[in-house]
């Protein structure tokens, strides 16, 4: 199919792939898939996975083959899901894309002369989905913190979201510990207003008072 065939509106059909970093959990290494897909002209994580181990994909039976980071495995839980830096582990799989993609502006950049909507490094990190900086006071919790910490610990937490979200920022850094359930819950109420949370089901309201 010719890229001028591909309807690029189709969310399927704007995934990017996954990118492997590797990260330490509680003195244990891990590997961490992070997928990217397109939205509203920005890249934008859809997806994390957390493994014990980095497929060797040289041989068929890759499931036995695999390599351990440990060299040994180690079961993954919530201790492991509470620990994993959400926002750390995006960061460092979108660096190669990073590079690449900072070098494409530069070129450009001399070719064409610099962007018209800013610096080549603000067009960068808004394609990254980063907020630009803004004038005026600052939120508590920017966009990239409450999509990446917040929404992503609430959305792998299997129950006691909000205690699993109070732990995340605590662990992030993004709030001065001790981070209080209340500064929690209001964190996930900021993430759900933005977007980056579904609305809540009844299960998920229970789930989330008993926090």
């Amino acid at each position: 199919m010719a890229a001028d065939d591909i309807d690029w509106s189709d969310p399927k059909n704007q995934y990017l792939g996954s990118f492997p970093t590797m990260t330490e959990i509680n003195g244990s290494q891990f590997v961490v898939q992070v997928h990217m897909a397109m939205s509203n002209g920005r890249m934008m994580c859809v997806g994390i996975d957390v493994r014990a181990f980095a497929e060797d994909r040289s041989t068929p039976r890759r499931s036995i083959q695999s390599e351990l980071p440990n060299g040994e495995w180690v079961s993954i839980g919530s201790p492991v899901l509470r620990g994993l830096r959400v926002a750390e582990a995006i960061t460092a799989a979108q660096e190669p894309l990073r590079q690449t993609f900072r070098e494409v502006i530069d070129l450009l950049s001399e070719v064409h002369g610099p962007p018209k909507t800013g610096t080549p490094e603000e067009v960068l990190e808004r394609f990254l989905g980063h907020e630009p900086s803004r004038r005026g006071p600052k939120p508590q919790l920017s966009d990239e913190v409450l999509r990446e910490v917040v929404a992503a610990t609430y959305q792998m937490a299997v129950a006691r979201p909000v205690q699993a979200v109070r732990a995340a920022l605590e662990q992030s850094g993004s709030l001065r510990a001790p981070v209080t359930i209340d500064q929690a819950r209001k964190a996930v109420a900021a993430a759900r207003s933005r977007g980056f949370i579904p609305p809540v089901t009844r299960g998920r309201q229970q789930q989330e008072e008993q926090s």
